[in-house]
């Protein structure tokens, strides 16, 4: 047999975390927080035991949910951190982790009916065969340990916590004396753990990193310091050990704000900045293509009840006040979102409006030249150019970039007398508005429903 050894280089790893506690330490709260970090923007499955108490912070995070019920089964656990990964999780939250030791159908309620299988109610042949009776369940529990170690996924395991005693003979007397707070758990798991933290009663998520069960090596330490409560910076800093070599998961967050600021626009401008300034983002973002093709499709619709949609309004650099009037017949017929014009004679409303103001100056008291642009949602907004050019540039791209694409040619046709103006100020902005315009036509590809996370999400096909 040949052995081959080559220079040590730390990989890239998924993290075990386990979280330990008695009741309302703060176990489930401080398992959210980190990972909220640890995940960096991406997907966090919670599986929960605990008769869905997990739902009482969904208010306060963002997390996917599936309640967990008896039996509790080492295998059962394996096949739903498994589901969560599938599903497209970053990181799974399980809650309780201890059912599996003492809970319905956990190991030591499985000890108990091989016994009665075994022996009965005969406690003579029951005491023979106790060790006999541990084949199961120990076997199923070591699958389950060995599986969790080759998941693939960052996982928090919250652990119930008991109060350990120890029979202790003073001056003659045995005395229970307490040893502090101990996981509910297999020694086996808790010695898998990457970092193991330990929550006092009533800690509020503020670990002892001196109780014996702690385990935190000397790379953690300056990430969980001492007097600190766990919180999202902790995973954040988690997750950049985990990368080892490869690139840390932090800019994760960036990038998916970046792509939901795209998706906001619609699917033509989420297409568009995808096969351009965004493909150096896809990897971290393949696993939520899905969310980002709803609110981009949500755009498209023009749904108000979208929260991360471009609030309705007035834009900076705008003075007309908004005509809260749906755009002509024919802008519906050609389903043009919005009708733009150099034309500086405005609407009936808006020359009653100016009638008793002058000019429009600009900064430096030239007269400004109005331009129109009336919107989707029927606001009549006029930029006075050139000081507002920046401002007009952004909108006619905000409304290019949410004009369906049969009515793209015809809203090209509106925009002519404004880029035109705009063309006479600056021939720069023109022309990148004509190239934005330009990738927006571009026949660009649908962003499959339900591709397949594990495979490769370089190129939307």
């Amino acid at each position: 047999m040949t052995f081959t050894f080559r220079p040590a280089i730390r990989e890239q790893t998924n993290v075990l975390v386990g979280i330990a506690g008695p009741s309302s330490s703060g176990k489930t709260y401080s398992a959210l927080r980190l990972a909220t970090g640890l995940a960096d923007g991406r997907p966090i499955f919670m599986i929960d035991t605990e008769a869905k108490r997990g739902l009482h912070y969904a208010d306060a995070f963002r997390f996917q949910h599936g309640e967990f019920k008896a039996p509790f089964r080492p295998q059962r656990y394996l096949e739903a951190i498994a589901a969560a990964k599938g599903a497209g999780a970053a990181v799974v939250i399980v809650d309780s982790m201890s059912h599996e030791h003492e809970g319905p159908g956990g190991i030591l309620e499985w000890h108990e009916e091989e016994l009665s299988r075994m022996a009965g109610q005969d406690y003579g042949k029951r005491e023979k065969v106790k060790f006999a009776a541990w084949i199961k369940p120990k076997a199923a529990h070591n699958q389950f340990v060995n599986g969790v170690l080759q998941i693939g996924v960052h996982c928090i395991f919250c652990f119930r916590a008991k109060e350990k005693l120890a029979l202790v003979r003073t001056n003659g007397k045995v005395e229970p004396v307490p040893q502090g707070w101990q996981p509910i758990c297999s020694d086996r798991f808790e010695y898998e753990m990457t970092t193991l933290l330990m929550l006092p009663p009533n800690s509020h998520g503020m670990p002892d990193l001196n109780a014996a069960p702690t385990k935190l090596q000397e790379q953690h330490r300056s990430i969980f310091p001492a007097g600190r409560q766990i919180d999202e910076e902790m995973g954040r800093r988690l997750a950049e050990w985990a990368s080892g070599g490869a690139p840390a998961q932090s800019n994760g967050r960036d990038a998916f704000e970046k792509a939901r600021e795209m998706a906001n626009h619609g699917t033509v401008a989420f297409r568009t900045w995808w096969n351009s300034e965004g493909k150096q983002y896809r990897a971290s973002l393949r696993d939520r293509l899905d969310e980002l093709r709803q609110i981009a499709e949500e755009a498209d619709a023009g749904d108000d009840d979208d929260p991360f949609r471009r609030p309705v309004g007035r834009p900076r650099g705008a003075r007309n006040k908004p005509k809260q009037e749906p755009a002509s017949d024919t802008a519906s017929q050609n389903e043009s979102p919005v009708e733009a014009t150099s034309d500086p004679t405005p609407p009936a409303e808006s020359r009653e409006e100016r009638s008793s103001q002058a000019d429009p100056k600009n900064g430096d008291g030239t007269t400004a030249t109005p331009v129109q642009v009336v919107t989707m949602s029927g606001e009549v907004l006029t930029f006075d150019l050139p000081d507002a050019l920046p401002e007009l540039a952004s909108e006619i791209r905000h409304n290019v970039s949410q004009c369906p694409a049969s009515g793209l040619e015809a809203y090209c046709d509106r925009i002519a007398g404004a880029l035109a103006a705009i063309r006479e100020h600056d021939q720069a902005v023109a022309d990148e508005i004509d190239g934005f315009i330009a990738d927006c036509a571009a026949p660009m590809p649908d962003i499959p429903p339900g591709m397949d996370r594990r495979g490769d999400a370089g190129n939307l096909v």
